[in-house]
């Protein structure tokens, strides 16, 4: 009986533990993650450097305070160039955060070369997306729906996909992808790039990546999936939403080598938990 006293008392301990660690010491963590892509071998030496942000989340479980601390370190990086994939306020209608402070903190981003964003679901779910283009054009942003930004001294082309999914905040299941006829935005999109340009494509949706036909995508950054938020055995599999089972998080690459960055982003929906996917940025060199 002493045995199994013990027994339950480690195990309640360890939970206890790690509820703890979950709730508020991996949530205050910030990873960054460096990339690099392009031409190592070009004798330019030239490179451009993006910083990649997503899921912040604002709300209940991210606030204000969070988010400066957050564009600090966007700021200490010094690109060249940030993009943010979408999901910026978690629920608009229960969000209290001043809409103006958002913005200003976005506009103390310096990045010479511009800053563009997608929308995400949650911009869609709540019909957002013109408050949300408010927010991000007075914070120096501009968002990009199915539309391009070519650079060409850099020689880079940007493409922003909009979200790919329809939101009924009624429905049950609350997230609903597009069907497969409605894709059609991302054969769109695909029609934006330019040969014989770095291709870069946002997307809130890392999986639509395999809805591209052209294939002259070099690079794609996209968010949603938070990296499961709570990882662990069984239990991951519930916290990977649709458009992200496939490229939950990190560096991967399509069957003919398009790179795809899926960054876990910084806040939290629907529980105030991450365990062992803790908040990160990507901090991308492009070699030119």
């Amino acid at each position: 009986m002493k045995t199994a006293a013990k027994c339950l008392a480690l195990l309640g301990t360890t939970v206890a533990a790690t509820a703890v660690y979950a709730r508020y010491i991996e949530p205050n963590m910030l990873r960054k993650r460096k990339i690099s892509v392009g031409n190592s071998s070009t004798d330019t030496n030239k490179t451009i450097k993006f910083v990649h942000f997503t899921d912040v989340h604002l709300g209940k479980y991210y606030n204000l305070h969070k988010f400066n601390r957050l564009i600090s370190e966007i700021k200490k990086q010094n690109p060249d160039i940030v993009v943010f994939t979408g999901d910026l306020i978690d629920n608009p209608e229960k969000c209290s955060i001043d809409r103006n402070k958002i913005s200003r903190a976005l506009k103390r981003i310096k990045a010479p070369l511009g800053k563009y964003a997608v929308t995400g679901n949650h911009e869609i779910r709540y019909n957002f997306v013109k408050e949300y283009e408010r927010i991000l054009k007075k914070g120096g942003f501009t968002l990009l729906r199915d539309e391009n930004v070519y650079l060409p001294q850099e020689n880079i082309n940007i493409v922003g996909c909009d979200s790919s999914t329809r939101e009924n905040i009624k429905n049950e299941k609350r997230l609903i992808p597009l069907s497969r006829e409605d894709f059609s935005h991302i054969q769109n999109c695909d029609k934006l790039m330019s040969i014989g340009a770095f291709n870069i494509l946002l997307t809130h949706h890392p999986d639509v990546v395999d809805e591209l036909t052209h294939r002259c995508c070099d690079l794609v950054l996209a968010g949603h999936s938070h990296g499961g938020q709570i990882r662990c055995p069984v239990i991951e599999k519930l916290y990977i939403p649709t458009l992200a089972k496939k490229y939950t998080r990190g560096i991967n690459k399509t069957y003919d080598g398009c790179l795809i960055h899926t960054c876990e982003g910084v806040g939290m929906t629907r529980f105030p938990f991450r365990f062992l996917s803790p908040p990160a940025i990507g901090v991308v060199d492009i070699k030119l």
